[in-house]
């Protein structure tokens, strides 16, 4: 648990003391991934960035991937179940590999209109929908080349055999890389 606590003193000339309340804010580790580790207000934050990130690009194939749906944003963190927390860690798995690649964004699904109306217009938030962005970018470019050219039926089964690669390749990732679930979740 990582513990912030803040205190404030002020010593004036005239010796009038101005004290700040003392102000404990508590954060429970959910899970390690390799050296890094997620908080629970890191996953809360995550869930509010999936749940915009849904509206922006409906049919996307991270989301599919992952089989994450409408009712994955429905529950509380609180009443976590363990397929989500799985979900969890293999996306942001997906996410670590994302950014020590240094994939380039590309901004498909980003014009204005849909941000703002999925209700995303400050820059913190619109930064973490940029990587969100990037990893969907990212199995497009890994898996879609494939299939440049193709026509009749294959190009029918694209998006499809598409969105199974990508499913084997993060399965791959959550072999490859390590975790640790530090919380335990109900049954």
């Amino acid at each position: 648990m990582r513990i912030f606590t803040i205190t404030c003193v002020f010593l004036f000339s005239m010796n009038v003391h101005v004290f700040c309340q003392e102000a404990t804010i508590s954060d429970h580790a959910v899970f390690r991934i390799e050296d890094r580790v997620f908080f629970q207000s890191d996953i809360e934050v995550s869930l509010v960035d999936l749940k915009n990130f849904s509206c922006l690009i409906p049919d996307s194939i991270l989301l599919h991937s992952l089989e994450i749906d409408g009712n994955f944003f429905n529950r509380t963190w609180t009443k976590i179940k363990d397929d989500r927390l799985e979900k969890m860690i293999r996306l942001k798995k997906v996410q670590l590999t994302v950014e020590k690649r240094k994939v380039l964004l590309n901004n498909n699904g980003m014009e204005k209109e849909k941000l703002k109306k999925c209700l995303i217009s400050d820059e913190k938030k619109l930064s973490r929908i940029k990587i969100l962005v990037a990893m969907e970018t990212f199995f497009l470019d890994r898996f879609s080349g494939r299939w440049e050219g193709s026509t009749g039926s294959d190009q029918g089964n694209k998006k499809e055999i598409i969105k199974e690669s990508v499913k084997l390749y993060i399965l791959t990732l959550d072999r490859k890389l390590d975790h640790h679930v530090y919380i335990k979740v109900k049954k």
